[in-house]
């Protein structure tokens, strides 16, 4: 078992799967002769604690020798150029034939300096330990480790490294079952090669080397390895699993020659006492696998046993007994039960995954597969389900699949571990245009519904051509955890109205809703409340216009966090939409569902199902109606333009097109093989470009008439000066455009957003063939209504120049503007805008104050919530912020509010009319109301007063949240917030609180008229009136004179 004194030299052919070995198996790189060893490395530790309580991934260090080693200064990095990542303390000593554990973690090491600041990869990494001079003085190399198992050597200080049950600070133990055992090592890695070579096999002395060649588990009694083997260009060999037939009813068409085939080695170690090592795996691609694309994507091997495909009994790919057992069931190929259409882990088989990409080696790791999809597992060309699980040595892929395309919705930064992936066939679209599904979902990635990542791979099964196959997300608790930052345990998801994920509580909850609004049980604001709206609107918007005829019946999900985390807009308890299998439209097959002018609202309101009877409810709402069609001509005017569609079908079709055509001739090789495929391909994928070149117009028909609008739809052009901002419309980031054009009906409002780049200001709007709804020409957002053909300009302005006055013709609205006032009348007039609102100045002379001690509660700034969901904030006419722009359902949040004794809240409200009210909720947006009141006008967006809310005893400490209320379009601002409680007193005047009114105060008051902000508001507001403004400036002046 000693690998250091005798080798046996084998050579063998290449097999997939480095990376898949688990770490008893990997040959140890650490120098013997050294003193101190690294004895045991555990990179996945839950059992062992270190004295701060903590669980961190840890080394131990031995030393071999009769006397004591100070490796005081000693460096210790998993990184090559940095060996003094962590420097051992002064005085680090370890006994003769002693151990000295090492605990690793980045954020312990903050706090701690005898924990090294780095974790370790529990799929594998390096370690090196130096010397006070940088000198290598041992160095180990470890593979994917399970939980709680550790990499070590047995005996201590022999060199000699297996996986092992962890012993930190402990004589370590010997190896058990295949761990007893090193495995064969290969003299060339998994990968390309130009021309055929030389394998050799080498295992400890003692040990002989079985191996097999066609993918089968190697044995004792499988071919014996005895001389090194030739690994050569495999292409012109006899077909094996491709040649089966027996894989869907009608028997599947064969390959009329052989297809492409890499050369696949699997060995095992056997030593005499009958004990066998992990089984190793390599694939090598040589000669015609080594030419075209295969070295410019990604090619994925995956090998397990035969039996584990096609065997009759256990088979996944088969008929098999399945089939037998229920001979004559079933009218249709996918209705017809088979060995492919089982389902569960017991259906289940181990493989070897090895991916390349661009040539290069990335993953090489054990996995499960399982047959995948509804109809398409009836096809030759299946799809599979990939799982990693600690069973198979490794939890989890380490590989961004989709080069940052799938990313975290808190962050956007890119997700790079994944416990499974998709390989699919492209479903529906499997001998079409392959594509349909990873299109449509390319160009709605940006929506406000969950959609999949998509990469292409070439798949090859135990070395033989299996196809181009789409890479894609695998949609479970997981991906939502990832994407979405929220716990796994409080994931629930719907598929096909039925529970995947969560608690019949979960699947009650559904069905309430559905059937509420359905039957009309539950109003339209209670719906909101228990779904994301807009995720609803984007998911059917998105549906209706590819004509998917396999939905809402089939194929949709829904999900949810049941936990509700207030930092954490995902995590507020509503349901919010799935997208997946979307290629059954778009053309598909030429069926009257499926073409650019099919009525797919006709269609679901002649459906029954769950999906259908909500929104066909929801479409009997006016304002869900109103915001639907806007939407959804958010998505046709963007989303789904000629340029962007053609664009994204054209790269899939440049790329991809041989690739497609080859599995055709695989799978297909009697009708679609050559010429015959390719002008399947080019045809379908022109019947893609054709629908979405078509589609608008029959969309916007269809639209119109479903949403009872009241004629066809306007032009709306907007111009912006990319250098000075981005524009915002509706649901669209339009950026920091030139100019950008849209057409939307006159039945609802538009909202348009300008935010300015840093250095300058948002001035003012140009307007022509519209009406502003809500906000005016000076504010940064607006609504406006078509009335024709329409142009909306931003201007910016420079903060630091002075203020200037702009001419601005409207059609049929008049603006004057000093902060924010609108006045309307029905005649083209000019509008005067000031680049910068001032704040209103009351005469000094109506108001008075006496100096003295007064006791109000504290006044809290809207703008500076804790938690939001919605609204907006602007420039305040009173000074600083106020929180506006907000609509029905959007609410603010404060944390940590002490409610005791309080009876009252005052709020200091801006409000245009708006029939409105304010609901106060604690602990939770949805929680308990403890206070609500009606919101009454003070005559314009900018003109406050203060209106009282009072509120029901509570005692405590609490969140609280302030909801808004109300109809369609924005309803109220709120600058200020203060409950009754006076547990706060000022001296009149003393701003800055240091118990002197003085020059100092003036000059606090002035900061606080420009900017809003104030450290004591109730001390600066002089006459009481619940504002700060030049009257406060003016007496606190005469009082500071004496006057």
């Amino acid at each position: 078992m000693k690998k250091q004194i005798k080798s046996r030299s084998i050579a063998g052919v290449l097999c997939l799967g480095m990376l898949l070995q688990s770490a008893s198996y990997l040959p140890a790189n650490a120098d013997s002769n050294s003193q101190v060893t690294f004895n045991e490395v555990c990179a996945k530790n839950t059992n062992y604690h270190a004295a701060d309580g903590g669980s961190y991934d840890w080394i131990e260090l031995y030393n071999s020798s009769k006397t004591e080693a100070d490796i005081s200064g000693w460096g210790l990095t998993d990184k090559e150029g940095e060996p003094f990542r962590y420097v051992f303390p002064s005085g680090t000593k370890i006994a003769a034939e002693g151990r000295l554990v090492v605990f690793c973690d980045s954020d312990a090491a903050a706090n701690n300096n005898k924990i090294a600041p780095f974790g370790l990869s529990a799929s594998g990494e390096t370690l090196i330990l130096s010397d006070t001079n940088g000198n290598t003085v041992n160095k180990i190399t470890f593979g994917a480790l399970a939980e709680n198992t550790s990499y070590g050597q047995y005996p201590e200080g022999s060199g000699e490294y297996y996986t092992l049950s962890c012993t930190p600070e402990k004589s370590n133990t010997e190896p058990e079952g295949t761990n007893a055992v090193h495995a064969p090592t290969f003299s060339h890695e998994s990968g390309f090669y130009d021309s055929s070579f030389t394998l050799t096999l080498t295992a400890d002395e003692g040990c002989d080397i079985y191996y097999t060649t066609d993918g089968s588990d190697p044995v004792f009694g499988s071919a014996k390895y005895t001389e090194p083997l030739t690994i050569k260009d495999m292409t012109d060999t006899k077909n094996r699993l491709s040649a089966r037939t027996d894989i869907v009813p009608d028997g599947a068409e064969a390959p009329n020659k052989n297809v492409d085939k890499a050369a696949i080695i699997r060995a095992v170690a056997v030593d005499a006492q009958g004990r066998p090592s992990e089984y190793i795996t390599k694939t090598y691609f040589v000669g015609k696998t080594n030419s075209g694309y295969y070295k410019n994507m990604k090619v994925v091997s995956l090998v397990t046993d035969p039996a584990n495909l096609f065997d009759n009994d256990k088979g996944i790919y088969c008929l098999g007994k399945v089939y037998e057992e229920h001979r004559g069931e079933g009218k249709n190929p996918w209705d017809k039960k088979a060995n492919y259409t089982m389902k569960g882990k017991e259906w289940e088989r181990p493989a070897i995954f090895t991916m390349f990409d661009n040539g290069e080696k990335v993953i090489d790791q054990n996995v499960g597969i399982r047959i995948k999809g509804a109809f398409s597992r009836c096809l030759a060309q299946k799809s599979f389900n990939v799982y990693t699980r600690k069973d198979y040595g490794t939890e989890e892929f380490s590989f961004d699949f989709f080069s940052g395309k799938a990313t975290k919705a808190k962050n956007g930064k890119a997700i790079k571990k994944y416990d499974g992936i998709v390989l699919r066939n492209g479903g529906n679209d499997n001998s079409g245009a392959f594509f349909r599904d990873s299109i449509n979902q390319a160009l709605v990635s940006d929506r406000a519904f969950a959609t999949q990542a998509t990469s292409e791979c070439i798949v090859f099964i135990d070395g033989e051509f299996w196809g181009i196959y789409q890479v894609m997300e695998k949609l479970n608790k997981n991906y939502f955890s990832d994407h979405y930052g929220v716990m796994k345990s409080d994931v629930a998801i719907i598929k096909n109205s039925g529970l995947e994920e969560g608690s019949d509580n979960d699947l009650n909850d559904w069905r309430r809703a559905c059937d509420g609004i359905s039957n009309g049980n539950m109003s339209y604001d209670e719906f909101c409340s228990k779904f994301d709206i807009q995720s609803f609107m984007d998911y059917f918007a998105a549906q209706i216009y590819w004509c998917n005829a396999d939905w809402p019946q089939n194929n949709f999900m829904a999900w949810r966090s049941n936990a509700v985390d207030p930092e954490n807009p995902y995590a507020d308890g509503k349901w919010r939409m799935v997208c997946f299998d979307t290629e059954s439209g778009q053309g598909l097959y030429g069926t009257e569902d499926k073409v650019f002018s099919a009525d797919c609202f006709r269609r679901i309101r002649e459906s029954n199902c769950q999906l259908a009877r909500v929104f066909n409810s929801l479409m009997n709402n006016e304002q869900f109606r109103n915001k639907f069609a806007r939407t959804m001509m958010d998505l046709a005017n963007y989303n789904f333009t000629t340029d962007r569609t053609k664009a994204v079908i054209d790269s899939y079709r440049n790329k991809f097109r041989q690739q497609v055509v080859d599995t055709f001739a695989r799978f297909h090789s009697g009708g679609l093989s050559g010429s015959n495929g390719e002008r399947r391909f080019e045809g379908d994928m022109n019947t893609v470009t054709e629908f979405y070149a078509q589609r608008y117009s029959h969309a916007e028909r269809t639209l119109r008439s479903a949403a009872r609008l009241s004629s066809e739809p306007q032009r709306l052009t907007v111009v912006n000066s990319p250098g000075n901002g981005s524009i915002k419309l509706n649901t669209l980031e339009l950026g920091k455009i030139n100019s950008w054009s849209g057409k939307y009906h006159k039945d609802y409002d538009i909202y348009i957003k300008a935010t300015p780049v840093e250095g300058k200001t948002f001035s003012h709007w140009k307007v022509n063939g519209a009406k502003i709804t809500n906000g005016d020409t000076s504010t940064a957002s607006i609504k406006i209504r078509l009335e024709g053909d329409a142009t909306v300009e931003a201007v910016y302005g420079d903060p630091n120049a002075k203020p200037t006055t702009t001419t601005t013709t409207i059609t049929s609205k008049t603006t004057t503007t000093t902060s924010k006032t609108t006045t309307s009348t029905s005649k083209t007039s000019t509008a005067t805008t000031t680049t910068k609102p001032v704040s209103s100045t009351p005469k000094v002379t109506s108001y008075s104050f006496k100096a003295g001690i007064v006791s109000l509660g504290k006044v809290v700034q809207a703008e500076k919530y804790d938690i939001k969901s919605g609204i907006d904030t602007e420039n305040c006419s009173e000074g600083g912020l106020d929180v506006a722009y907000a609509e029905n359902n959007d609410y603010i949040g404060f944390k940590n509010v002490d409610l005791s004794g309080v009876k009252n809240i005052d709020f200091r409200i801006g409000s245009n009319g708006a029939r409105a009210q304010l609901e106060i909720r604690i602990d939770d947006p949805n929680g308990s109301v403890i206070g609500r009141m009606d919101i009454k006008s003070s005559n314009g967006w900018q003109t406050w007063n203060t209106q009282t809310c009072s509120v029901n005893e509570t005692n405590g400490t609490h969140d609280i949240y302030f909801i808004f209320r109300g109809g369609d379009g924005y309803l109220y601002n709120i600058n200020w917030w203060r409950t009754d409680k006076r547990d706060e007193k000022f001296a009149l005047g003393d701003l800055n609180a240091d118990g002197v009114v003085d020059i100092y105060d003036l000059c606090s008051m002035k900061k606080a008229i420009a900017k809003g902000e104030v450290q004591n508001f109730s001390a600066a507001d002089m006459n009481g009136d619940d504002t700060i403004n030049e009257a406060d400036l003016e007496l606190l002046r005469k009082f500071i004179k004496g006057e």
